[in-house]
């Protein structure tokens, strides 16, 4: 079972991009941020028509949250996982020029307790589970050429129960999303787990 997060940064302007990464890495389960739109202009047949379920908590301005799925998600087995963008960059590693980040809420020290917090309840951080390379981001800003210059910050993540964990198989980030045209500044965060969808 493969399931993702992504902050698509406005499903209307991103929903040609998100079909398009939906048919490409085909996961069963996707968490979607900051799709900056109230429920009933959710475009939510562009996705059943591609075989998702779709659950909207649309918001005015640059909130809401929709969730998509292939299966009952009742059926799923105890392993839980908490999903998206958290504004977190957990480590030194999380950054491209951590430097630059020292004085921004994402990185200040409540935070990063905050965050880690969460891993001391027993949780697994997929992506820094299955990888210990310093060079994955999940966002870039729009400003000063960070894409260009892969000035990135790791700040969308998949936290594992215990369960969950031990069913992991892989995780990973899509950021060739991020070179696509007008995409979201941030890419889809992805985790496979040894669960039948």
């Amino acid at each position: 079972m493969r399931i993702a997060t992504w902050n698509v940064n406005s499903i209307r302007q991103r929903l040609d991009h998100a079909v398009r990464w939906l048919k490409e890495a085909e996961p069963d389960v996707v968490c979607l941020q900051e799709i900056k739109c109230q429920d009933e202009a959710f475009p939510r047949e562009a996705f059943e028509a591609i075989g998702y379920n779709v659950e909207v908590h649309g918001q005015k301005g640059f909130n809401g949250v929709a969730l998509l799925s292939k299966l009952p998600l009742e059926d799923v087995t105890r392993a839980f996982i908490l999903a998206g963008d958290f504004n977190v960059i957990p480590t030194t590693d999380d950054a491209a020029d951590p430097a630059a980040w020292v004085h921004d809420a994402l990185f200040l020290p409540p935070t990063r307790t905050a965050f880690r917090d969460l891993i001391h309840l027993g949780l697994t951080d997929a992506v820094r589970a299955t990888t210990d390379s310093a060079k994955v981001y999940s966002f870039w800003d729009y400003q000063a050429g960070a894409w260009q210059r892969d000035l990135g910050i790791r700040i969308d993540h998949l936290l594992l129960s215990p369960q969950a964990a031990d069913r992991l198989i892989a995780a990973g980030v899509d950021k060739h999303v991020r070179g696509w045209e007008k995409p979201s500044d941030h890419v889809p965060v992805w985790v496979d787990l040894s669960i039948a969808a």
